[in-house]
């Protein structure tokens, strides 16, 4: 497959949390427009920033990308047990949900490791520092993970204006398959830049149709919807309302009675 130009144009930071779309959005982002992501610009890509003011970095803007807490959490959950690295947190779905958990990049004892009360916390603790830095240290975008998915040329188009990138001259490019995990930083760039589609099905369907709702009981819906910050909701256009009232359409809920 092609893409516009191989490593040209500004960078760009896509941050987020674990199985937010950061992938994804790089995808979107090198294949359809000049510029190189390098995830590893302000520091781990998947952890709070703590130096915005750095002035090796301070040019580079960011894109933080975000998913709805519910269907974080299930992506989240699979890459513990399906990939298990990076994440320290309990192997049972129900506990999961409510246990302490510890994240870190590469290997534990030779990386920084941050802790949360929850999976909860972790995602507001992220966002809240990804979406507060004072603004004359780093320009920064936010995309919603459900809505590039609903409308991917159009989100990335008005992120692009917004940084002033340069549109390529491919037709819009857009994965059919999962995206792998690639490497961040100068490593990504040396090995080939972004992340590359793999064998595997690329299925949006259980995002676009809510489905990943059947996994949750009705008090751990609750407890997820309690947790959340309203006020990064409300920030991110996610309304966990309409998202739950999707759930009634699912005939494998769990249901409590």
């Amino acid at each position: 497959m092609s893409r516009p130009s191989k490593h040209t144009g500004p960078q760009i930071a896509v941050v987020g949390a674990f199985r937010s779309g950061t992938n994804f959005v790089q995808f979107l982002l090198e294949r359809n427009y000049l510029c190189v992501v390098d995830g590893g610009a302000h520091g781990w890509k998947h952890a709070p920033i703590a130096r915005p003011y750095r002035d090796d970095c301070q040019d580079i803007p960011m894109v933080v990308v975000a998913k709805n807490p519910f269907a974080f959490l299930t992506s989240l959950f699979d890459y513990r047990i399906e990939v298990d690295r990076n994440i320290d947190s309990s192997r049972n779905w129900g506990t999961f949900l409510t246990s302490p958990i510890s994240i870190y990049d590469t290997d534990p004892s030779s990386a920084a490791t941050y802790r949360f009360a929850n999976p909860v916390a972790y995602w507001n603790d992220l966002y809240a520092n990804l979406t507060n830095l004072p603004p004359q240290s780093i320009t920064t975008e936010v995309l919603v993970y459900e809505d590039c998915l609903k409308d991917p040329e159009g989100e990335i188009s008005r992120t692009a204006k917004s940084l002033g990138l340069v549109r390529g001259k491919n037709a819009f490019l857009y994965p059919t398959r999962k995206i792998s995990r690639g490497k961040g930083g100068l490593l990504g760039k040396l090995m080939g830049g972004s992340n590359r589609e793999t064998h595997q099905s690329f299925t949006p369907e259980k995002y676009l149709t809510h489905s990943y709702l059947d996994r949750y009981t009705d008090t751990q819906l609750k407890f997820v919807a309690d947790a959340a910050d309203p006020e990064l909701l409300a920030r991110f256009g996610m309304n966990l309302t309409d998202i739950l009232n999707m759930r009634k359409f699912s005939s494998n809920s769990k249901h409590e009675v």
